[in-house]
């Protein structure tokens, strides 16, 4: 049995384009969704498997008795979202017509075979985190070969298995997304784990790889213990922070497949999702595929207004300059800029209200 999990990151979602995106943001998403679901329903119902004995950086390698040289086997393809399938928190911007355009890609691949998993972020659950997901939009489409999956709301969050892996998740935590014992796995997980021929982690969470740092709350992916852990899929992050192998643990993150911001990295980057084949006793094959859908970013992004009207204060200026700014590093939710408010909670929750109802 070959396990083929197809991985995107961060869509963002919307009926209306985010500050700074020009009209048809909507059909452009859907476009590049339309395209991933593409990939996924594109694999083959078997395939010869051709082990690569590559060691890894623990100097350990897979037994010579495990690896069957040009074997066929057959192929079970899974969509995998890392979170924010949703870019709007508030229920009411999403409508019927956007939930139903989802329902009916991720339907039509299920033809195909292929399930889809939907991890849930903190754009698809709101300031009241996993808890107040069932009034949320993405809980429409749990059902049948679609599975939303978050602690205590749907069954599929306990773990999946498959011949050759199991999956394991970590949705968006409010209260943990800075903690790197969040990441680790649990006793029973742990259990789980000692039977499985790959583990893999998918967590919406700051975690970045080594050499990476950021300005705001994250987890060094050092940190976290990752014992039994072989492949952590991350998304939250919008950056590309590539595919690198850490102490004997892939970690993977190629960025979002939104782009909601007009930022360097969004100007810069290949907007590309996982392609991901896993079999017993053999190296993991990772392969990037960049999405032809998406547009390049001089033709979805406003140009900055460089213009000022005589006559408005500097400290208005300045201001907006400053909000501008911070708006624009989408790297930072903002909930996690109000962190550093001294507010009340009370306070921050009214900030975030009127943040949403103005689609920030």
């Amino acid at each position: 049995m070959t396990t083929r999990l197809v991985v995107f990151n961060d869509l963002h979602v919307a009926d209306r384009p985010p500050i700074g995106r020009k009209e048809g943001y909507r059909e452009q998403v859907l476009a590049k969704l339309e395209e991933i679901a593409q990939i996924a329903a594109s694999s083959p119902q078997e395939e010869a498997v051709l082990p690569d004995i590559r060691e890894l950086s623990g100097g350990s390698q897979f037994p010579a008795e495990q690896l069957q040289v040009g074997r066929v086997e057959p192929v079970m393809t899974f969509l995998i979202g890392t979170g924010d399938l949703f870019h709007q928190k508030r229920p009411s911007f999403s409508s019927h017509y956007l939930v139903s355009q989802l329902q009916q890609i991720f339907w039509k691949i299920a033809g195909a075979g292929v399930e889809t998993y939907l991890l849930p972020g903190n754009h698809d659950t709101g300031p009241g985190g996993v808890e107040g997901l069932g009034s949320q939009p993405l809980i429409v489409l749990d059902g049948g070969p679609i599975h939303v999956v978050a602690p205590d709301v749907t069954d599929a969050a306990r773990g999946m298995a498959t011949p050759d892996a199991l999956l394991l998740w970590r949705p968006y935590s409010y209260e943990r997304d800075a903690d790197p014992t969040y990441y680790q796995l649990n006793d029973i997980e742990r259990g789980l784990a000692e039977g499985a021929p790959h583990t893999v982690m998918i967590a919406h969470g700051s975690i970045v790889p080594p050499g990476e740092v950021r300005p705001y709350p994250h987890v060094p992916l050092q940190t976290i213990n990752l014992d039994g852990i072989d492949m952590l899929l991350t998304g939250h992050i919008h950056e590309d922070l590539g595919v690198h192998l850490v102490d004997n643990t892939w970690f993977c993150n190629v960025g979002s497949v939104g782009r909601t911001q007009r930022t360097k990295a969004n100007y810069e980057r290949e907007v590309s999702v996982l392609d991901i084949r896993l079999n017993a006793g053999i190296v993991p094959s990772i392969d990037r595929i960049p999405l032809k859908s998406a547009l390049p970013p001089e033709e979805i992004f406003h140009d900055v207004v460089q213009d000022v009207d005589e006559g408005v204060p500097d400290e208005i200026v300045e201001f907006a300059g400053a909000l501008a700014r911070g708006l624009n590093d989408e790297t930072v939710p903002i909930e996690q800029l109000l962190e550093y408010l001294s507010l009340e909670r009370v306070l921050k929750e009214k900030v975030m209200a009127y943040l949403e109802e103005a689609g920030l």
